[in-house]
């Protein structure tokens, strides 16, 4: 991945990691000050919000780490893990552009991820542009061609 796109993929993390921890204070803070005149109630709402704060602190781990995946990525010449590329897709007419080549998956706006785990990952993995492809979806057969390697 090129270095504008290693710096635009930063910005990017690096504000969905302060929203996550912002979030993270928010539901904390809701779990310490949950009040109810009946304690069942009292503890139903504090385990709820203890299991919303670990699900975030879960996703905050993961955003993070592709940070850190991110920081590190070097560009090439092949879809290999940390390359940013771009495919084009016969069968669907779509066109997948700046998506990487990470190996754990991960949701965040404005980022798009392939791994090496999934049937289109395992059949772009070592590709250059130019390469053309095809991988199985259910008991389709799918064609596409690589664009675009950074």
């Amino acid at each position: 991945m090129g270095p504008e796109s290693k710096a635009k993929y930063l910005s990017i993390l690096d504000q969905e990691i302060t929203a996550g921890d912002k979030s993270l204070g928010s539901i904390e803070h809701a779990r310490n000050t949950a009040d109810s005149p009946m304690t069942s109630r009292y503890d139903t709402m504090r385990e709820i919000y203890a299991q919303e704060a670990n699900v975030k602190r879960e996703q905050l781990g993961r955003v993070r780490g592709f940070r850190d995946f991110v920081a590190t990525a070097q560009p090439q010449q092949r879809i290999v893990e940390g390359a940013e590329f771009t495919l084009e897709l016969w069968d669907e007419g779509d066109r997948l552009e700046n998506v990487i080549f990470s190996p754990d998956s991960v949701k965040v706006p404005g980022i798009q991820v392939i791994t090496p785990q999934s049937p289109i990952g395992q059949a772009i993995a070592g590709l250059t542009t130019g390469d053309t492809f095809t991988y199985q979806v259910h008991t389709e057969l799918m064609a596409g061609i690589v664009k675009k390697v950074e």
